[in-house]
């Protein structure tokens, strides 16, 4: 017969993580979900804790974890508060395309920077238009060179005014579909980039969603990943 139970360590981390949320995310809750404020301090704790990046290889910092405890670790920080738990969760999102499609040393730069110290990366698939609906995105990523040039809109971006960089997806082949889709990482404070409007959403609103437009942003042609 299957078991659904925990395991003693599985166990151990709810509990680490229950009392975190108890001690250091209810208790400013109410006030993160009323100002917006990015709960950066709180974000910072559970960084010092193990509770962030938990899905990344041990060989890059990361705990090495499976999903099932990065589940079980969601779980406990969204019981105190939505939002505040995406912006402590939201790595585990934009780190995917990192871990599968990475070379070695994106791997060791990109994800090796998350892990070091706290810090944001976020997620760019979204547009005002399309959804998850990866094929119907917009943006492109024109080659020039040695370098891309990244032009589009990006929607419902969380973290997004306080990234470190963005794992962004665009399309090298407009023509091709989802074939010609490709992602990077674009750093946060590349020339081009212009944060917009930030959503209003109700118990979201600490999880700092915004737009981002990309105009004429250039990333070394290194930035890509896969084919």
């Amino acid at each position: 017969m299957v078991s659904f139970a925990l395991s003693d360590e599985q166990r151990m981390l709810v509990d680490m993580t229950r009392e975190f949320v108890a001690n250091e995310v209810i208790p400013v809750a109410e006030h993160h979900d009323r100002t917006g404020e990015y709960p950066t301090a709180v974000a910072a704790q559970a960084f010092e804790l193990g509770l962030l990046n938990v899905t990344i290889d041990d060989q890059y910092g990361g705990a090495g974890l499976g999903h099932f405890e990065e589940a079980l670790i969601t779980e406990e920080l969204a019981f105190g508060c939505s939002g505040m738990a995406i912006s402590m969760t939201v790595n585990n999102l934009s780190s995917v395309p990192i871990m599968i499609g990475g070379t070695e040393d994106q791997k060791k730069k990109w994800l090796g920077m998350l892990t070091a110290e706290h810090c944001t990366a976020s997620y760019c698939l979204s547009e005002p238009d399309s959804g998850s609906d990866a094929a119907s995105l917009r943006t492109t990523a024109d080659r020039k060179g040695d370098s891309y040039l990244i032009n589009g809109n990006k929607a419902w971006v969380s973290g997004g005014a306080h990234a470190r960089y963005f794992t962004l997806f665009a399309s090298t082949d407009p023509g091709s579909g989802y074939e010609g889709i490709s992602c990077f990482v674009v750093p946060a404070d590349a020339p081009g980039i212009v944060v917009g409007k930030k959503e209003d959403m109700m118990g979201q609103r600490a999880s700092d969603t915004v737009f981002i437009n990309f105009q004429d942003v250039e990333i070394p042609v290194d930035h890509r990943f896969g084919d």
